[in-house]
């Protein structure tokens, strides 16, 4: 029964990402009575219905789960859409301060994006320049330890926000015309390179040896990522 209600979550996430909502409620209410009835923990069950009702526009509803289940990103996203800046901003930095030294970087990219929008919002350009460039570094960093297979379609995937929102947000809040141009065309370059990419990769094949050498170089590549955090890690640890 707790595998069923797994399930039902996974199968639910996945309508919910497809915007067909009605269908992934109905996956996350039959998953949630499954949990309860085994007294099991319904909060990410919870925080993925305030999901579906946020999408929805369904504010007084998502509010009331997200309160309930207290996460920090979940309560930044509903002050973002009620244009509560301050709000946001207050629970998005909380969040981070929590997750910077996790290294999981879906997460700190969700949290300096909408640490970006909620100052973008406030008005404190300086600020929400330095939060998208957080998000743009770690975006960066966790597409270099992919496969080059892998990085065709990168930008146009979400992670929790959709990737590109701290491209596209970084040239919204440029220090000028000549930072507002180098923004742009990196943003256009980035995403011209991946459709490029996608196009060639459906209509060719790689030739064996060369793709030999390009998964044995970012294997390699990943190696060292995974190295150089777990020596900061530790150097951080012994700091504190």
């Amino acid at each position: 029964k707790t595998g069923e209600s797994d399930v039902l979550l996974n199968i639910g996430q996945i309508q919910a990402s497809r915007g067909d909502f009605t269908a992934a409620l109905t996956s996350f209410e039959a998953a949630r009575r499954i949990a309860a009835g085994l007294n099991n923990p319904t909060t990410d069950i919870d925080a993925n219905i305030g999901d579906v009702y946020l999408s929805q526009k369904r504010l007084p509803e998502a509010l009331a789960l997200f309160t309930r289940t207290n996460y920090a990103l979940r309560l930044g996203q509903y002050y973002l859409a009620k244009g509560m800046y301050v709000d946001a901003k207050r629970d998005f930095q909380l969040g981070f301060d929590r997750a910077k030294d996790s290294g999981r970087a879906k997460a700190i990219f969700a949290y300096y994006t909408g640490l970006g929008l909620a100052h973008e919002g406030i008005g404190d350009k300086r600020e929400s320049r330095r939060a998208f460039e957080g998000a743009i570094a770690t975006l960066e960093h966790e597409r270099d330890m992919l496969p080059f297979s892998a990085r065709t379609h990168f930008l146009s995937g979400n992670s929790v926000f959709p990737r590109i929102e701290a491209y596209e947000g970084r040239v919204r809040v440029a220090a000028g015309a000549d930072d507002a141009f180098y923004w742009s065309e990196n943003t256009k370059a980035r995403t011209f390179i991946e459709g490029m990419a996608g196009r060639i990769g459906s209509d060719a094949k790689i030739p064996e040896e060369l793709a030999k050498v390009e998964a044995a170089s970012a294997d390699r590549l990943a190696a060292l990522h995974t190295q150089t955090d777990d020596a900061f890690r530790r150097g951080d640890s012994a700091r504190r």
